[in-house]
């Protein structure tokens, strides 16, 4: 009897140290598949999850994490290593076998419901390439050019739509104060064109984080003018949410505002978040305050709102803001001298901002110090050697005032550093006739 009981305490700590060594393993090759995914290396991360699976196949976040792999690479196009020679379809499939096997694992985790939404988005991306790709290799083939299919009348919903769209909403359910599952189904919605239910989602979302950074859907134009009305609401929404932060709605409320172009209603919703926040904020509501003022050509009266943010400070980044646009208010005025002066206190405090040099030379020519200016605009190819419009700074002010030939070393550097090569060699060529005394052709 003690023997057996031995050999069971042995058989219990083998199992407990394999089962130790399992668990330490598996996140060891989870926590590098997450690294590999952040940059994109997705052979490297779909084998690391792999392993970390065959460790410790009962971790739902392995199994998600395979079918993100997935989802990267049919929404980018990139070949997976491990699915060589499978179609499409099937690297579909085994991306949804993954994630369906993780909420499985886990049916209680949003996350993982949601990667079905992202997974079905991506499927689509990779299916509509394939076809354009068809499309191409047929009219290189024949010669003759496959008619567009018909468009998809608006308001329809393909199979692949109704699935992300149930799985969106099945992680709202379980996460129900996240923005971002309302803002995948506006998105969704707005592509097929229904504006209607977009403009409810993007209400829903903006409500629950009135914050403008976290919703890049806004960043389309042309959806955040359909959807401005429904933004609007949804800041009205959360104001009268008391578990949100006033300020973070008054600051979201500004900003859409001035987006939407709506200057003089953003002016005194940034005054009015001013009495709410702390001297950073209050210094950068003046900022932008100064900025609409600005843009309403009332310059007198943005100079109030830079004089206010200067006393404030100038070291931290909105000073340096500040700084920049009393420059250029004080330049609107005719101050030139003044301007100037602002300018090379902002310099002082921050060498790498590049538009405090263009400034600063459009200053000192309108001083009529051509000389120092081509010295500052000197100055911001020493700061900036790989920035392009640096070098066309200084070949511009240079041929301009008859220094062809000085032009020369910055247009050979220009040459070197331009995006398109062939502009910056046509440039150099039009200088060196130019310095040579022949017309440009």
């Amino acid at each position: 009897m003690k023997g057996l009981a031995r050999a069971g305490i042995a058989l219990l700590l083998i199992l407990n140290t394999y089962a130790g060594v399992a668990r330490i393993t598996a996140f060891w090759h989870r926590h590098r598949a997450e690294a590999e995914l952040a940059r994109a290396d997705l052979n490297k991360a779909l084998a690391d999850l792999r392993a970390a699976a065959r460790w410790r196949p009962g971790d739902a976040p392995n199994w998600l994490l395979m079918g993100k792999v997935v989802e990267h690479a049919q929404a980018n196009g990139l070949p997976l290593d491990a699915m060589e020679g499978r179609s499409s379809l099937e690297v579909f499939a085994f991306g949804l076998a993954a994630v369906a096997r993780g909420v499985a694992l886990n049916p209680a985790d949003a996350w993982g419901w949601f990667n079905v939404a992202t997974l079905h988005e991506a499927a689509r991306s990779a299916s509509e390439r394939l076809e354009r790709m068809r499309r191409a290799g047929e009219a290189a083939l024949t010669g003759a050019q496959t008619p567009d299919p018909p468009p998809r009348p608006a308001g329809a919903l393909d199979p692949i739509d109704r699935i992300a769209l149930a799985a969106s909403f099945k992680a709202q359910q379980l996460e129900p104060d996240f923005h971002f599952y309302p803002e995948f189904r506006a998105s969704l919605y707005w592509k097929r064109g229904m504006h209607g239910p977009a403009a409810a989602e993007i209400r829903r979302s903006v409500s629950l984080t009135p914050s403008l950074w976290a919703h890049k859907l806004l960043e389309n134009k042309p959806f955040a003018s359909a959807m401005e009305g429904a933004v609007m609401e949804g800041l009205v929404l959360a104001e009268s949410n008391p578990f949100l932060d006033r300020a973070q709605v008054l600051e979201a409320r500004a900003g859409f505002l001035y987006m939407m172009g709506r200057l003089e209603e953003a002016i005194p919703v940034y005054e009015d978040l001013r009495s709410l926040v702390g001297r950073v904020e209050r210094q950068e509501a003046d900022v932008e305050m100064a900025r609409a003022r600005l843009a309403l050509g009332q310059v007198r009266e943005a100079l109030v709102h830079l004089e206010r943010a200067l006393q404030a400070g100038e070291d931290g980044p909105q000073g340096r803001r500040a700084l920049l646009h009393s420059a250029e208010a004080r330049s609107r005025l005719g101050e030139h001298e003044t301007a100037a002066t602002l300018l090379r206190r902002l310099l002082a405090l921050s060498p790498r901002t590049f538009a405090a040099y263009e400034a600063l030379a459009r200053e000192l020519d309108h001083l009529g110090q051509s000389q120092e200016a081509e010295k500052v605009l000197v100055g911001a190819v020493r700061a900036f050697p790989e920035l392009p419009s640096a070098y066309h700074n200084v070949i511009a002010h240079m041929r301009a005032n008859g220094r062809a030939a000085a032009a020369i070393p910055y247009a050979q550097g220009l040459a070197r550093v331009a995006p398109d090569p062939e502009d910056g060699l046509r440039l150099l060529r039009e200088v060196e006739k130019e310095a040579a005394g022949r017309p440009s052709p």
